[in-house]
């Protein structure tokens, strides 16, 4: 299991139902284009409260290209996606210039 320490000083930001990321994972198999290590189950946070109804995230570490990535999906009945960032922004220095949905993930390794 990650710690919220790791999770903060990841290197990227991933916004990825494990669909999601399974369907990246397998299309990185078929292309071979990134070393991809599937990592620690990880942390489920609650990031805030809005009428006593929690904020909640998934959130596992995976390593892609020698990188800690993180990959998160709200899971709470209630999502508040501006308060899900401020969360990340407070917390990880690396989110604000360093986080993408699935469909722009790639776009985290361009060079």
């Amino acid at each position: 299991m990650c710690t919220r320490q790791e999770v903060f000083a990841a290197d990227a930001f991933v916004e990825a139902s494990p669909f999601e990321k399974g369907e990246l994972m397998e299309r990185n198999k078929r292309t071979k284009k990134l070393s991809w290590v599937e990592g620690r189950s990880g942390i489920m946070p609650t990031v805030g409260m809005i009428n006593d109804r929690p904020i909640c995230l998934s959130i596992y570490i995976d390593v892609i290209d020698g990188r800690n990535i993180v990959f998160y999906e709200p899971t709470s009945q209630l999502v508040d996606y501006v308060m899900i960032e401020a969360f990340f922004e407070k917390n990880a220095p690396k989110f604000k210039n360093n986080h993408a949905d699935a469909d722009r993930f790639w776009n985290l390794f361009k060079e």
